[in-house]
């Protein structure tokens, strides 16, 4: 069985812990809750952790039963506490840089192990990674007053003014779903693909205003006033203000892992069955 040293709330591997029964690649909320239901069997498993969550910049985590309102980042250290406590899971924080099939195990390289870590099974939980809106000084609100997912934040909006930054491409539909919180609405088209005239028929008739051909480029200030706290320049110099900001711009697949092991993709998401495996087979006759 593999073994951990762990020092100083750090882990790392030793010489001969290099084979483990399952391998999670991604340690964020989907990472952790598969590693917890393995420690729980007692199945010999290492969990690697490399970069930020998905909604590291935002302040509070929703809709989680008993922990609503409480920040990512609290929520991965307890998540993490949560999985340690089972001494046959291990979490290290590298990035794995290659993955293969041998006769009977997965080969993984990582940033740091000079030698392959061994594992019969792999869980990839890589996520996605949000496109972010090309407007300076975004950073100064995204997170806090600037979200994507109206699941997630959307009530952030409730009965305050919304400006909405989307591609052409479903950003009425996007639009629409806030509109149980507010209808003071603003959707600025941000790419060059125009709006067809029935969608702007449909934005005009359930009073949703949009924007196209003037882009917003720049995050001017931010106020601690209760309306139009956000003060936001277009591409033609027009000023507008807002109390929040969403974006619907799209997002990145992290599916290199995926590729590496041949998994089939459907528009850059791996292919999987009803109980969630992927087309590869168990092993490939292939060599690190």
């Amino acid at each position: 069985m593999a073994k951990l040293i762990r020092k100083s709330g750090e882990e790392m591997i030793s010489a001969s812990a290099t084979a483990f029964d399952v391998a999670v690649i991604g340690a964020g909320f989907a990472g952790l809750s598969a590693a917890l239901v393995l420690g729980r069997y007692l199945l010999p498993t290492i969990v690697f952790e490399a970069g930020e969550t998905r909604n590291h910049r935002t302040k509070h985590v929703h809709s989680y039963l008993g922990l609503e309102n409480i920040s990512p980042s609290r929520f991965i250290v307890q998540a993490r506490r949560d999985v340690l406590s089972y001494h046959s899971v291990n979490i290290i924080k590298q990035r794995v840089t290659a993955i293969k099939s041998s006769k009977d195990h997965f080969l993984i390289a990582t940033d740091q192990n000079q030698l392959p870590i061994k594992a019969k099974y792999i869980i990839i939980a890589t996520g996605v990674i949000d496109t972010k809106p090309n407007i300076k000084n975004f950073i100064k609100i995204d997170g806090k007053s600037a979200w994507h997912c109206p699941h997630c934040d959307g009530l952030e909006t409730a009965g305050k003014s919304l400006i909405i930054l989307a591609k052409g491409n479903g950003a009425i539909s996007y639009a629409k779903e806030f509109l149980g919180w507010t209808n003071k609405i603003k959707v600025f088209i941000q790419d060059s693909c125009p709006l067809d005239q029935s969608q702007r028929h449909e934005a005009k008739r359930i009073g949703i205003e949009v924007v196209e051909n003037d882009p917003l480029v720049e995050v001017l200030k931010v106020s601690d006033r209760s309306s139009g706290k956000i003060k936001l320049l277009s591409n033609s110099g027009k000023v507008y203000y807002s109390d929040v900001v969403f974006y619907h711009l799209g997002y990145n697949v992290q599916n290199n892992v995926a590729k590496q092991l041949g998994c089939e993709l459907e528009e850059e998401f791996i292919k999987v069955d009803k109980r969630q495996q992927t087309t590869v087979p168990k092993f490939l006759q292939q060599e690190m």
